[in-house]
């Protein structure tokens, strides 16, 4: 079972559009949320988002997550 506080970060990450503005958006640093977000990945074993330009792209396993999330 995924732990709240890493959902929560991939929940920011799918609204805001970018590691940045996600910490931002929920008040921790962006580091944190790269953190949680591989945390996240290594314990649902799929990757969840791919980072190009400053922006990510979730991946179709992530968006499901998001939808049980919310």
């Amino acid at each position: 079972m995924p732990v709240w506080d890493d959902l929560r970060v991939l929940l920011a990450v799918h609204r805001a559009g970018s590691l940045a503005l996600a910490a931002k958006a929920i008040d921790i640093d962006a580091t944190t949320v790269s953190r949680r977000l591989a945390a996240l990945e290594q314990e649902l074993g799929v990757r969840l988002v791919v980072k190009h330009r400053g922006a990510v792209t979730l991946s179709r396993a992530a968006l499901e997550v998001v939808a049980e999330a919310e």
